[in-house]
């Protein structure tokens, strides 16, 4: 499943339409147990997977952090964006 997210990483960080970018980011499949599933989703990209793996072991970050869509993004639900750019704000860390 990684391969995939990657996939869908990759071809919205090459999309130059911000718009078309969040529908690749925003509504995605997944397979996660049952034959398919659809999520609604955002994802974090960092600039080192050494910072994902600290804001991992933050309390006030980690409870928003979802799976890891390599080694330096991470999946975020969407209703969750805006407390999780509080809590990095919180941490230092400038969301764009």
């Amino acid at each position: 499943m990684t391969g995939r997210w990657l996939e869908i990483i990759e071809r919205s960080r090459r999309c130059s339409n911000p718009a078309e970018s969040a529908a690749f980011s925003a509504g995605v499949s997944a397979l996660d147990g049952g034959e398919a599933a659809l999520k609604e989703t955002v994802f974090l990209k960092l600039k080192s997977k050494e910072l994902l793996e600290t804001l991992r072991r933050t309390p006030g970050v980690r409870r928003y952090l979802g799976e890891a869509l390599g080694p330096e993004a991470v999946e975020v639900r969407k209703e969750d964006m805006e407390r999780l750019r509080e809590a990095l704000a919180e941490v230092g860390i400038l969301v764009d």
